[in-house]
């Protein structure tokens, strides 16, 4: 994000934005992962499949997202609003 929106932010959206910094440190890595990748052999033109569970990392990761989303108010939603 440009520096010059973190200014326009309000108190919550640059603590949002903190958090998500700090769940990004949490790995060391891109967190990329697929659960089954499959192609064909170019040369025996057999099919290849590749399965491999979620990384310990990975399912971490998941896990504070899944803690964050279900902690954050709706989108649009002002939680001073009643």
């Amino acid at each position: 994000m440009q520096l010059e929106r973190v200014a326009e932010l309000d108190a919550g959206e640059r603590a949002q934005l903190e958090r998500i910094a700090e769940l990004d440190a949490s790995i060391s890595r891109q967190a990329l992962h697929a659960v089954r990748l499959s192609f064909q052999h170019p040369v025996l033109r057999t099919e290849l499949a590749f399965e491999a569970p979620l990384p310990p990392d990975l399912a971490l990761l998941q896990a504070k997202l899944q803690r964050e989303a279900a902690a954050a108010p709706a989108p649009g939603c002002d939680r001073n609003e009643r």
